[in-house]
């Protein structure tokens, strides 16, 4: 088993296909899978035949949850290297894979953005990379984390270094447009009950473990989570 492959979730947002599309193209990939979570039928088509256009492949789920999402490109893919990557991100320099995957090995996780959250320093969900191996071993994302699978990474993160797995925040040239694809309802009530709900689900899980807080936890704030960037390495 060899190669790269970029896995993305869509729902929807047809209007983030041209930044993407720009972002993943020509960065020499083995496998472009990308899992449509029901996605309206308009959008669905203009998604099959943007992605295929560049020698990628669209996987339909009638259910919009990311995490099996995650784990339908995880199982549709045979690369050894998995790039897990948002959609509504765009390309600064092209060649950020290749820089992406220099810094990747065995017991690496490696991620474009460090943050800390709780005290617990994590790499950003929106673009992160990891060896298959090492991926199976931590045995992907928490499921239990309610969708949209907000603090899911930190969990991840938390998981992967409590197994022994290297942290390691690369800048390698994209840019994130942060929580362009959940705008129209992030001020919900629904979803800000999403959220604590996910937070406290990790809580239980850290004071399960015994983990000592870093600083008292708070409800995230408007439009984030309250985190803060971590200093790269």
């Amino acid at each position: 088993m060899s190669g790269t492959a970029i896995l993305c979730n869509w729902w929807n947002h047809p209007e983030l296909l041209d930044g993407f599309c720009q972002a993943v193209s020509g960065e020499g990939w083995d496998e472009l899978v990308v899992v449509d979570n029901a996605s309206e039928p308009a959008v669905a088509r203009r998604l099959v035949d943007r992605i295929g256009a560049i020698g990628g492949r669209v996987l339909r789920r009638e259910i919009n949850g990311q995490l099996g999402g995650v784990r339908d490109s995880v199982a549709a893919s045979e690369a050894e290297l998995l790039v897990l990557l948002n959609n509504d991100v765009e390309r600064t320099r092209a060649g950020w894979l290749t820089r992406l995957a220099a810094a990747v090995e065995p017991g690496v996780f490696c991620g474009h953005e460090a943050r800390v959250e709780l005290g617990i320093r994590y790499l950003d969900g929106w673009c992160l990379a990891v060896c298959r191996a090492d991926w199976e071993r931590l045995g992907g994302y928490d499921p239990e984390f309610e969708e949209p699978p907000y603090w899911a990474d930190v969990d991840l993160s938390w998981r992967a270094a409590r197994a022994g797995l290297a942290l390691r925040a690369v800048d390698v040239g994209l840019v994130h447009h942060t929580s362009s694809s959940i705008r129209a309802f992030r001020r919900d009530p629904w979803f800000r009950a999403l959220l604590r709900r996910n937070r406290e689900h990790l809580l239980g899980k850290l004071e399960a473990a015994g983990v000592a807080l870093a600083r008292p936890p708070s409800f995230p704030v408007e439009g984030g989570r309250g985190c803060r960037p971590a200093r790269l390495p």
